[in-house]
């Protein structure tokens, strides 16, 4: 009778066991849930700063910006060019 007393005690166990594990998913999926709800929030933070970085390359790329830049530079460089040539 121990045997049979030892085999039901074990097979009880099991569906315990068996009853735990099933009692457990909802907690997982519900996790699971959050977590993709952080990812989903991360992506679009993501994809605003992807876009606004795109937008200041456009801008930056612009020929108003470029001509600022050459302008700029040219000054400069008659500036230094002047002052290196009243040195020499």
């Amino acid at each position: 009778m121990s045997g049979a007393k030892r085999t039901l005690e074990k097979m009880w166990e099991e569906g315990e066991r068996k009853r735990q594990e099933l009692l457990d998913v909802p907690e997982s999926i519900a996790l699971s849930h959050e977590l993709i709800g952080e990812l989903k929030a991360q992506l679009k933070a993501s994809d605003e700063q992807i876009t606004s970085l795109k937008q200041q390359i456009k801008e930056s790329n612009s020929l108003q910006s470029k001509l600022k830049d050459y302008i700029l530079g040219g000054l400069i460089g008659a500036v230094l060019g002047g002052a290196l040539t009243s040195l020499l």
